[in-house]
C-alpha cells in the first residue's frame, strides 16, 4: 500500500535576504541539508535543471535542497480522538529557492496502517492541512523515543489482592491512560497492557523521567514468573508536544533573513535578537496527493458511481475538508482525467492525483505513474508554484514600494519612473525564464500543466499584473513627456527674451548712433557754412536743406526699426504670459 498512497504538504513562503547569500548558507549546513539535484523522466532537462544549484551560475532560477535523511525522519503520534490515534512519520522534506525570493517548504508524512480506512483519512488530512491548529486539543506529538521497565508483583500485595497487570489480547485503546487491571496471568508476549494506577510502586527503577510527557502503548515484552513474585517486562513509547509550524520555522532559521509566510495570520516577520529570525508561522499547507483505491464492491460494476465516489474522495482529500463542509456538488472545473478511473484535481487548496485500480492498470500505476507522480508532476507543480507566488510577491512590491497619491507621481515621476522601471526588469525576466507553453515529451503531463495553469488562474494574473505596470508607465511616460515640453517651452521662451533684449538694446545703440550722426551732420553742415566752403554747390543756399532731409529720413527709419523691435518685444511677452496662464489651468485640471 505504500506505493499507493502519498501525502506531501508544501508551504510557500519569501525571503528578504540576497539570493545567492541565502543559498550559500543553506549549502554550509552540510549536517543537515544536502544539495539536491532534480532528475525528471519526461520533463524538458533545460526545465528542471534550472533549480538544480550551482554558486555563480546566473542561468539558474532557483535552487534545491533536501534534508538529510537521518535528520528529516520524525515520528509522529496523531491523536484525532480518544479512541481514535496513529502511528505516522515525518519521511522526506525539503526547500526549493528562487531568485525572486520565492520559497517552497515541503515535506512528507506516511502512516504506519497502511490499510487506513478512507473517511479517516480524510479526517487525518482535514486537520494536517492547517497543522492541528484548528482542533481544540492537542492533535500532533513527536515520539520522544521508546523505553522499558520492570513491575514486580511483591508477596505483600498478595494479601491485599489488589490489581497490578493485566494482558490483553484484543489490540487495546491507546490513550496512555492507567487504568486498574488483574495480576496472575499467562507469559504472552507482544501484548498491550493495562497498568493500575500507582503501578510506579512497584517498579525497580524511576521510570517517569519526564512528568509532562505523555506515555502510550505500553506492551509486555517478558513475563518472568516464581515462587515468591511476577516480574513482567514493560516496554512503552514517551510522546510530547510537537508543532509542524515550529519545526518548520527552526529548519528555515539558518536562512539567517526574514521570512514570512504567505498562508498565515500576521504580518512580515522582524528581524529579531543576534542574527536570529522572528517568524510568525504559518496557518495552512498546500496538499499534494497521489492515492490508488482498491475498487468497492458496490461500484465494480457502477461506471456513474464509481466516478462520483473518486471525485468526491479527489475533492475532500484536496481540498482538506472534512465530511462536515458543504462543498459544490459540481467539481467538475477542478478535474482533469488523463485516461479511465483516473483523475487530476487541482485548485487554490492543492493538487492531488487519485486512481481507482483494476487488471487494465494495476501494472501501469505500481511502474510508472505511482514515479512519475513523485518526481515528474512534482517538478511541474513546483515550477507552477513558483510562477504563482512569484506573481503575487511582483504585486506585493508594487502594492508596498509604489505610492497609491497620484499627485506623488506629477510631483517626482523621475523618482517612480526609475523604481518602476528595476520592477518591470524583474518581472520581465521572471516572465522571459519561468513560462511556458510546454514542458514535457509527454502529451498528458503538457496537459496537466495547462490544466493547472488554468485553474490557478495563471495567464490572468500575468495580464492583471502587466496591465498595472504598462498603465502605471504610461502614466509616468506622460508626465515625463510634458515635463519635456514643459522644459522646452521655458528653454524656448528663456532664448526669445534674450533675443528680444539684444533686439531692443541693438535698437537703442542704433538709434543712438543715427541720433550721433544727426547731430554731427547739422553741426558739419553748419561747419562748412560758416566757413564759406563749397559755396559753389551751396550757391542761394540750395545744399543744406538737401542734406538736412536725407538725415532726417535716416532718423525716421532709425524710428520704425526700434518701433518694430519693440513691438515683436511686447508681443513674445504676450504669447509667455498666455502660455502660463494655460499651464496653470492645466495643472488646476
Amino acid at each position: 500500500m505504500a506505493g499507493d498512497r502519498m501525502m506531501r504538504y508544501i508551504v510557500p513562503f519569501y525571503f528578504d535576504g540576497a539570493y545567492e547569500e541565502v543559498c550559500r548558507k543553506l549549502s554550509e549546513a552540510s549536517d543537515e541539508w544536502e544539495p539536491g539535484q532534480v532528475a525528471c523522466r519526461y520533463v524538458y532537462r533545460h526545465i528542471y535543471q534550472t533549480v538544480n544549484y550551482a554558486k555563480g551560475e546566473k542561468e539558474k532560477q532557483g535552487g534545491v535542497w533536501r534534508q538529510n535523511r537521518q535528520s528529516a525522519k520524525i515520528n509522529l503520534w496523531l491523536k484525532l480522538r480518544e479512541n481514535e490515534a496513529r502511528y505516522a512519520s515525518i519521511s522526506d522534506s525539503g526547500i526549493y529557492l528562487f531568485r525572486t525570493g520565492i520559497g517552497l517548504f515541503w515535506y512528507e508524512i506516511d502512516f504506519k496502517d497502511t490499510e487506513l480506512p478512507v473517511d479517516t483519512l480524510i479526517e487525518y488530512e482535514d486537520q494536517l492541512q492547517t497543522f492541528g491548529l484548528n482542533k481544540r486539543e492537542h492533535f500532533i506529538y513527536r515520539v520522544a523515543g521508546k523505553k522499558s521497565f520492570i513491575v514486580s508483583d511483591h508477596p505483600n500485595l498478595k494479601e491485599e489482592k489488589q490489581p497490578i497487570l493485566q494482558i490483553r489480547e484484543e489490540k487495546a485503546p491507546i490513550t496512555g491512560k492507567l487504568i486498574e487491571v488483574y495480576h496472575r496471568v499467562p507469559a504472552l508476549s507482544g501484548k498491550n497492557v493495562y497498568l493500575c494506577a500507582d503501578f510506579e510502586k512497584h517498579t525497580e527503577t524511576p521510570v517517569l523521567e519526564k512528568k509532562e510527557n505523555e506515555r502510550i502503548d505500553f506492551c509486555l515484552t517478558r513475563l518472568e514468573q516464581n515462587e515468591s513474585e511476577v516480574k513482567a517486562y514493560i516496554s512503552f513509547r514517551e510522546i510530547e508536544s510537537f508543532s509542524i509550524p515550529q519545526w518548520m520555522n527552526e529548519k528555515l532559521q539558518v536562512l539567517d533573513c526574514g521570512i514570512s509566510f504567505y498562508m498565515m495570520e500576521g504580518i512580515k516577520s522582524k528581524r529579531g535578537k543576534k542574527g536570529q529570525s522572528e517568524t510568525n508561522g504559518p496557518r495552512r499547507a498546500l496538499l499534494y496527493n497521489y492515492f490508488a483505491f482498491e475498487q468497492e464492491a458496490e461500484a465494480q460494476s457502477d461506471e456513474g458511481q464509481r466516478k462520483q465516489m473518486l471525485l468526491d474522495r479527489a475533492d475532500f482529500l484536496t481540498a482538506g475538508h472534512n465530511k462536515n463542509f458543504l462543498r459544490s456538488p459540481d467539481v467538475s472545473e477542478y478535474v482533469y482525467q488523463p485516461f479511465k478511473d483516473a483523475y487530476w484535481y487541482v485548485s487554490n487548496s492543492g493538487c492531488g492525483c487519485y486512481v481507482y485500480k483494476n487488471e487494465e492498470n494495476r501494472h501501469y500505476l505500481k511502474t510508472n505513474l505511482s514515479d512519475n507522480v513523485r518526481r515528474d508532476y512534482f517538478m511541474i507543480y513546483i515550477l507552477l508554484l513558483y510562477q504563482l507566488y512569484s506573481l503575487i510577491h511582483f504585486s506585493e512590491k508594487i502594492e508596498y514600494e509604489l505610492s497609491a497619491d497620484a499627485k506623488d507621481y506629477l510631483k517626482a515621476p523621475e523618482a517612480y519612473n526609475l523604481k518602476l522601471k528595476e520592477i518591470q526588469a524583474e518581472i520581465n525576466t521572471f516572465l522571459l525564464k519561468s513560462v511556458h507553453t510546454s514542458v514535457s515529451q509527454m502529451q498528458t503531463q503538457n496537459d496537466f500543466y495547462q490544466f493547472a495553469k488554468k485553474n490557478l488562474r495563471l495567464r490572468e494574473e500575468i495580464q492583471s499584473l502587466t496591465a498595472g505596470v504598462d498603465f502605471l508607465e504610461e502614466l509616468l511616460e506622460t508626465q515625463e513627456e510634458q515635463r519635456r515640453q514643459e522644459k522646452e517651452n521655458a528653454e524656448l521662451l528663456q532664448r526669445q527674451q534674450e533675443e528680444d533684449k539684444l533686439s531692443v538694446g541693438v535698437a537703442v545703440l542704433s538709434l543712438l548712433a543715427i541720433l550721433s550722426a544727426f547731430a554731427d551732420g547739422i553741426g558739419f553742415l553748419n561747419e562748412i557754412k560758416e566757413a564759406g566752403s563749397l559755396m559753389n554747390l551751396c550757391r542761394e543756399n540750395i545744399a543744406y536743406p538737401i542734406i538736412l532731409v536725407i538725415v532726417v529720413l535716416i532718423g525716421f527709419v532709425a524710428l520704425v526699426v526700434c518701433k518694430d523691435s519693440a513691438v515683436r518685444y511686447w508681443r513674445s511677452k504676450r504669447k509667455a504670459l498666455d502660455r502660463n496662464v494655460a499651464n496653470k489651468g492645466e495643472n488646476k485640471r
